[in-house]
């Protein structure tokens, strides 16, 4: 019972984290993508924060997730997936939703067309990729938890050895 709970205690952290960095990204590519043409205003302290954690800290940690939180995937399955599926995400509305009334229309339901956003979607993807970029730096990060990681468990194997010898030894 005791391996149960701990695997799905780590399988609902591994959860929580896949959902807030997916969110966090689609946030990111969502509001720098329509912020095109606004400029950004080096003298705002707000716009700063925000410009380095969407592209510094999110990213980074991105990475460093995608190493060592997914390390039993392929490292290229890991990240192309998270890739895939938020390109996936950010292209429902400016994409796949006008195709979808369209097809409507085709069969002479009514519905309300809308247009293509090709512009909007162009900067997001521009958005996403430089976001998957910058999260390369986070790589060193995870393999760094990893063998953290592995570095703990060889400990607590070692004591538990220890404990069972003493035992053993003692009765």
């Amino acid at each position: 019972m005791k391996r149960v709970s701990l695997s799905l205690v780590f399988l609902g952290v591994q959860a929580s984290l896949f959902l807030a960095l997916l969110a966090s990204t689609l946030i990111v590519a969502w509001y720098f993508g329509h912020d095109r043409g606004a400029g950004v205003n080096m003298e705002d302290t707000g716009r700063q924060i925000v410009l380095g954690l969407s592209f510094g800290l999110l990213p980074i940690s991105l990475g460093a997730w995608l190493t060592a939180g997914l390390h039993h995937w392929r490292t290229w399955a890991a990240w192309v997936t998270f890739g895939a599926l938020a390109l996936v995400l950010l292209s429902l509305d400016v994409l796949l939703w006008p195709a979808a009334t369209k097809l409507a229309r085709a069969f002479e339901l009514s519905v309300h067309a809308e247009p293509y956003q090709r512009e909007v979607w162009a900067d997001r993807l521009w958005v996403l990729a430089l976001v998957m970029t910058v999260a390369v730096a986070g790589i060193p990060l995870g393999r760094l938890m990893l063998a953290g990681a592995r570095r703990l468990k060889r400990q607590s194997w070692r004591r538990r050895l220890r404990r069972m010898r003493a035992r053993r030894a003692a009765g």
